[in-house]
């Protein structure tokens, strides 16, 4: 992924450049690990630190969505929730958008944000 700021273009580093992994394999990885990062215990402290203190429709960015399974997390959890996921990798996002959704699926778009701001209104995201 290319940076530009400015007149100067640099590569953004990104998992897979850092690692040497395929896009495809990282997608793999964060899909068969999911479970253990996003299991019983963080549901337990979103809930209650984060859940608590969204508004009845919330609008809620993922930067860095990977395979968007986060997302559908959310989405089941908070039905009336407006998502947004960003990733700089075009493969995390098919996974997202051939996973099945609980609800309507969020926007999903390749977008990196050292290049170039996000499409969303200022204080329009909780």
């Amino acid at each position: 992924m290319i940076a530009t700021h400015g007149a100067e273009e640099t590569e953004m580093a990104t998992h897979q450049s850092i690692s040497g992994m395929t896009d495809e394999a990282f997608v793999q990885r964060m899909v068969s690990t999911h479970a253990e990062r996003f299991g019983e215990a963080f549901w337990s402290f979103f809930t209650a630190e984060v859940g608590a203190r969204l508004p009845p429709a919330p609008v809620i960015v993922d930067l860095g969505c990977g395979p968007g399974l986060f997302l559908r997390d959310l989405a089941s959890r908070y039905a009336q929730a407006t998502l947004y996921g960003y990733d700089v990798t075009p493969d995390m996002l098919a996974y997202a958008r051939g996973l099945n959704w609980p609800a309507a699926p969020p926007t999903l778009a390749l977008h990196d944000v050292t290049a170039q701001r996000l499409p969303l209104e200022t204080g329009s995201v909780h």
